[in-house]
C-alpha cells in the first residue's frame, strides 16, 4: 500500500549534512518527494510502499549523520500523488515562528585533509570543508543554513565546486561553504613593508617568521590568535608586552598527538575529547617542567590540535612543533574579528596579519575543558560547543536570562530549548559590554526572539542586572549560587529535591553577604541555604579580590582581632607598616570591610599566609598555585568546626603552627586541600543521613580544582550517591545563565 507524508524533523539537522542524507536515503530506496530547511525545521515530503516508508523513518534517527540529532518527528498524512518519479532538494524557506539548531563550527575532518593533498583545485587550499567539517555557527547571519544566509555568499562557486554540491554522491552534496582554490576566500598577509596574496608565499612566510622567534596575527574560524614558537623565549615574553599579559598561563597548540605527548600526560578520555570535532583547549598534566613564561610555573597547562586546514598547511612548514596560540586582543578585550581591525591593532605590534577574505559573523573564543578522570569539566564554552542547546523538560519561550558578571554568557528560551550564548568574558570594560549586547541583539534576530521575561543576578550593579532592569518587562532575580545549582538540574532534567554544595569566588546573598560556600536544598524553584563556611571581612572589598593578602588579613582579624600582627607569619612582615596600619583600622572599624564565606577568598587567605601569591596576576592566580603544589601521598587534614556555619579556625591556628615550623609548603597545601575536602563531606553526609536524599550536585568555579572535584565526588559515588557535575555547561560564572533560566521558567510555570 502506498501512503504519503509530510515529515517535520527538528533537531540539530541544518549545518551537518542532514539534507543530503535525506535525499541518498530516499533515492536509495527510490521515494519519491523532497526535503527543504526552514528556519524552523527541516521539511521532508515522502511517498512510496508503506515497509520501505518505516524503514526510511527508522532510519533517519538511527543513521543521521554524526554530528546531527534529530529532536522529533511530526508525521502528517496527505495525498499520494502521480506527477513525482525522483527525490529532490528544494529551495528553502523562511517561516515566522519556531526555530531550528544551528550547527557549532566543526573541525576539518580527515577527508578533507586528504584532499589538500590529493585534489589538483584544492592541493593546499587552507579553507577546505565538507559537509562534515568546517565554519557554520561563526559564518551564519540568518536562518534557515543556506549559503545565502552565510558570509559565504559573496563567493560564486566555480564549475567544479558547483558539481560536487549538486552531485548527492560526493561529501559536498549541498554543504554550504564549499569553496575551493578557484572561487573561495583567499588568504592574505600584511607587513609594514607589503603585502603578499600567494598561499604559498604566505605560509612560507609565516613559518619563517615563527620560527625566527618572531610574532605574528592569524585569523582563526571564530577570530585572530596571536602565536610564536612556544620555546622561544624572547618571543614569549614580546607577545606578553603586546597582550599586557604578564604571567596567565597561554594555550598552546601541538602540531599533533605525538608531539603532545611528550610534554604532556594524555588520559584516552582526553586524547577523545583533543580529537574532536569541537577542538577545545584541554587543561593537561605536565610531564616535567616547561618554560615558566608560558603556564607561570603550574602542573597544567591548555593544549589545542590543529583545527583547520590552514594550521596543519603551517605546520607542514614550520620547524616548531609547539605554538603559543592565544586570543587575538590586548588585555581582556573582545578577541577582534575585523580585517582592518585587526591590522590597526597588530601590524606594528607584530611581524605579520595574516587572515582570509571570508567575513567572521559570529566571534568564538577557543572553548576550553578539563577531564579529571570521572568527569569532563567545560570551563568555557564557546567554538564548538556554542550554540547548541540544552533540552529541558518545560517551557522556555521568550524568557531571557542575562547571566553573571564574570564568565559572562546569556540563554534565550524557545520552546524547550534553553539555547546559550558562546563565551562574552568579564564584563569589566566596555568593549566587553558593547560585545555582550550585540551578541544578545543578533541572537534575538537569529532565532526570531522577543524576551517577554527576564532573569539576572541579585546584585544591582552588575552590567547584566543593569539590563535587565532596562527591558521593562517582567523581572525575576535569582540568587548566585542558586543559579548555579539550579543549572545543573536544567542539565541532569532533574527538579529535585537535589542536595548541592556550591563552591565559587563571590555571590551577593540574600543576607548581603557576600556567598561562596554553599550547602543547599533545591527543588523546583525553590531552595534552602542548610550550611555554610564561616564568613570573614573582606579588606577593601573588590579590591581585595586581586590581593590575596587581604582576604588572609582579613581571615586572621576575624579569628585573632588585635593579636594578628603578633603571629609567627612571614608574610605578616612583608607588608608594610603603613599598609598594615590602614588595613587593621578598617577591619577594627568596619569601613569598606563586607563579609565573605566565598571559598575563593579562603583558597587566597591561604595562598597568602603560605608566602606563595600576595598578588593575583591572572584570575584565581592564587587557587591554581595552592593547587599545583598538592602531592597525592599527603593524606593528613587540618581540624575544623562541625557546626552548620564551619570554623577553620582550627585549621588556621595549625597551619600558622606548620608555617612556624617550617614545614613544606606542598604538605601545607595538601593538607589545606585535604580539609576543604573532609569538612565539606562531613556537611553533606550529614544533610544526606537528615534529609534521606542521595543526589547530589557539585557546582561552581572552585570546582575546576581537579582535587577538590575528586576528592568529594569520588567520595560521595563510593556512598552510593548520584553526583551531579556540568559537563555541557560551565561549571563557572557561565553557567549561571541556564539556572537563572531555568528558575524563572519554573517560577512562571506555577503562576499559569
Amino acid at each position: 500500500m502506498n501512503r504519503a507524508y509530510i515529515i517535520k524533523v527538528t533537531g540539530l539537522v541544518q549545518g551537518v549534512g542532514f539534507r543530503p542524507f535525506v535525499s541518498r536515503l530516499a533515492s536509495q530506496w527510490q521515494l519519491p518527494g523532497w526535503v527543504k530547511n526552514a528556519s524552523d525545521a527541516v521539511y521532508i515530503c515522502i511517498q512510496g510502499p508503506d515497509t520501505r516508508l518505516r524503514k526510511f523513518i527508522k532510519t533517519l534517527i538511527t543513521k543521521a549523520p554524526v554530528h546531527a540529532h534529530v529532536d522529533s518527528l511530526e508525521i502528517s498524512i496527505i495525498p499520494t500523488r502521480n506527477d513525482r518519479e525522483a527525490f529532490s532538494i528544494e529551495k528553502s524557506e523562511e517561516v515566522a515562528t519556531g526555530i531550528t539548531e544551528i550547527s557549532p563550527d566543526l573541525a576539518v575532518c580527515d577527508e578533507c585533509l586528504k584532499d589538500i593533498q590529493n585534489q589538483a583545485f584544492r592541493y593546499h587550499y587552507p579553507l577546505v570543508n565538507c559537509t562534515h567539517c568546517g565554519p557554520r555557527f561563526s559564518i551564519i547571519e540568518k536562518l534557515p543554513y543556506d549559503r545565502i544566509n552565510t558570509s559565504m555568499h559573496e563567493f560564486a562557486m566555480c564549475e567544479d565546486c558547483y558539481d560536487e554540491y549538486y552531485d548527492e554522491n560526493n561529501r559536498r552534496f549541498h554543504a554550504q561553504p564549499v569553496a575551493c582554490n578557484t572561487c573561495g576566500p583567499q588568504l592574505f598577509l600584511h607587513t609594514e613593508n607589503g603585502s603578499i596574496y600567494d598561499n604559498e608565499s604566505i605560509l612560507d612566510t609565516l613559518a619563517r617568521i615563527i620560527d625566527d622567534g618572531r610574532v605574528a596575527a592569524l585569523k582563526g574560524t571564530g577570530g585572530y590568535a596571536l602565536v610564536c614558537d612556544a620555546w622561544n623565549r624572547n618571543a614569549v615574553d614580546h607577545l606578553r608586552k603586546l597582550k599586557k599579559r604578564w604571567s596567565k598561563p597561554f594555550a598552546l597548540m601541538v602540531s599533533d598527538f605525538e608531539e603532545a605527548k611528550k610534554y604532556f600526560h594524555i588520559s584516552p578520555e582526553e586524547a577523545s575529547l583533543l580529537a574532536s570535532s569541537a577542538r577545545p583547549i584541554a587543561l593537561l598534566r605536565t610531564k616535567s617542567v616547561i618554560p615558566e613564561n608560558l603556564n607561570a610555573g603550574l602542573h597544567t597547562a591548555g593544549v589545542m590540535l590543529p583545527s583547520m586546514p590552514l594550521h596543519y598547511l603551517l605546520f607542514e612548514k614550520l620547524q616548531s612543533k609547539v605554538l603559543v596560540y592565544t586570543s587575538g586582543n590586548i588585555s581582556n578585550e573582545p578577541i577582534i574579528t575585523d580585517d582592518g581591525i585587526a591590522c590597526d591593532a597588530f601590524i606594528q605590534k607584530t611581524q605579520a596579519v595574516a587572515g582570509f577574505n571570508r567575513r567572521i559573523i559570529n566571534r568564538c573564543d577557543d572553548s576550553v575543558i578539563q577531564n579529571t578522570g570521572n568527569w569532563t569539566v567545560m570551563m568555557r564554552r564557546s567554538k564548538g560547543y556554542a550554540p547548541a542547546p540544552v533540552s529541558c523538560q518545560i517551557e522556555l519561550e521568550g524568557i531571557l536570562a542575562t547571566g553573571a558578571y564574570l564568565n559572562a554568557a546569556f540563554c534565550i528560551g524557545k520552546k524547550n530549548h534553553a539555547i546559550m550564548s558562546q563565551y562574552i568574558g568579564d564584563l569589566d570594560n566596555a568593549d566587553t559590554c558593547l560585545f555582550y549586547n550585540e551578541a544578545l541583539e543578533r541572537f534575538k534576530n537569529l532565532y526570531r526572539f522577543t524576551p517577554e521575561m527576564v532573569a539576572c543576578d541579585l546584585h544591582p550593579a552588575y552590567h547584566t542586572s543593569l539590563l535587565a532592569a532596562s527591558l521593562g518587562i517582567p523581572l525575576i532575580k535569582v540568587q548566585h549560587h542558586h543559579a548555579h545549582m539550579a543549572a545543573v538540574m536544567a542539565e541532569y532534567q532533574t527538579d529535585g529535591p537535589v542536595l548541592g554544595i556550591v563552591l565559587d569566588g563571590t555571590g551577593l546573598g540574600t543576607d548581603q553577604v557576600l556567598w561562596g560556600s554553599e550547602f543547599l536544598l533545591a527543588e523546583h524553584d525553590q531552595y534552602q541555604r542548610l550550611a555554610h563556611f564561616e564568613a570573614f571581612p573582606l579588606p577593601g572589598g573588590e579590591k581585595a579580590i586581586e590581593n590575596p593578602e587581604r582576604a588572609a588579613l582579613g581571615l586572621l582579624w576575624h579569628y585573632f582581632g588585635t593579636k594578628t600582627d603578633a603571629l609567627p607569619i612571614p608574610f605578616l612582615k612583608k607588608i608594610p607598616d603603613s599598609e598594615k596600619k590602614i588595613l587593621y583600622n578598617m577591619l577594627a572599624k568596619g569601613i569598606n570591610c563586607p563579609n565573605t564565606c566565598g571559598m575563593g577568598r579562603y583558597f587566597d587567605a591561604a595562598a597568602a599566609l603560605m608566602g606563595i601569591c600576595s598578588t593575583h596576576n591572572f584570575q584565581a592566580e592564587a587557587p591554581m598555585r595552592l593547587e599545583s603544589m598538592v602531592r597525592d601521598e599527603v593524606k593528613e587534614a587540618y581540624d575544623f568546626g562541625t557546626g552548620n556555619i564551619i570554623s577553620l579556625r582550627p585549621a588556621l591556628e595549625q597551619m600558622i603552627s606548620d608555617i612556624e615550623k617550617s614545614v613544606c609548603l606542598s604538605v601545607i597545601a595538601s593538607k589545606f586541600h585535604n580539609t576543604i575536602i573532609a569538612a565539606c563531606l562531613y556537611q553533606i553526609r550529614t544533610q544526606i543521613k537528615q534529609y534521606g536524599i542521595k543526589k547530589v550536585a557539585l557546582t561552581g568555579g572552585c570546582f575546576q580544582n581537579a582535587r577538590l572535584l575528586q576528592g568529594i565526588g569520588k567520595a560521595l559515588l563510593k556512598d552510593a550517591c548520584k553526583v551531579y557535575v556540568p559537563s555541557k555547561v560551565p561549571i563557572n560564572d557561565g553557567g549561571i545563565a541556564l539556572g537563572q533560566l531555568y528558575i524563572a521558567a519554573k517560577k512562571r510555570a506555577l503562576c499559569v
